[in-house]
């Protein structure tokens, strides 16, 4: 599904978003990659209960992604394509699993220098219902926390 097709579908009706940003201390290049390296994908991706057991990607505009996350014992599936690609600057794909409710939600990240740093903003949108959308702060909060530990902050 193109982004105009998704924006399209889900304009007719309300939707909810939520947005972070963090502090990284590392170039924007290697935070880009940190969410493009599979390798370096699954080091960060985790929580407490979770962590990624499998990420296959294919990062170009048009390409797709698949996370195979372990969540308490459990096999979750995140799939999505990715709507813009742009290194080392800005990365948009659509995000669906089990945590979205299976809908075709849209997650923005944006990395800007500043100096030595990278602030890193994600804006994840399009979701159909306050609770689903309100079940993700807490995942993308400690997934968030673990990429700026995994740089040393």
């Amino acid at each position: 599904m193109t982004e105009s097709e998704m924006e399209n579908e889900i304009e007719a009706t309300e939707t909810f978003r939520l947005e972070k940003k963090r502090t990284i201390p590392a170039p924007v290049e290697e935070v880009f990659q940190a969410w493009t390296d599979p390798e370096m994908f699954t080091r960060w991706f985790r929580g407490p209960t979770k962590h990624v057991s499998s990420f296959t990607n294919d990062v170009r505009t048009g390409g797709a992604f698949e996370i195979f996350l372990n969540v308490g014992g459990q096999p979750v599936a995140i799939r999505g394509e990715y709507l813009e690609v742009r290194p080392p600057h800005r990365l948009v794909f659509s995000w669906n699993s089990k945590i979205t409710g299976h809908a075709n939600t849209r997650v923005t990240l944006d990395f800007q220098a500043r100096g030595a740093n990278t602030e890193l903003s994600l804006v994840h949108e399009f979701f159909q219902e306050e609770a689903l959308r309100d079940r993700n702060h807490g995942g993308w909060n400690e997934v968030l926390d673990q990429l700026v530990g995994m740089f040393g902050g």
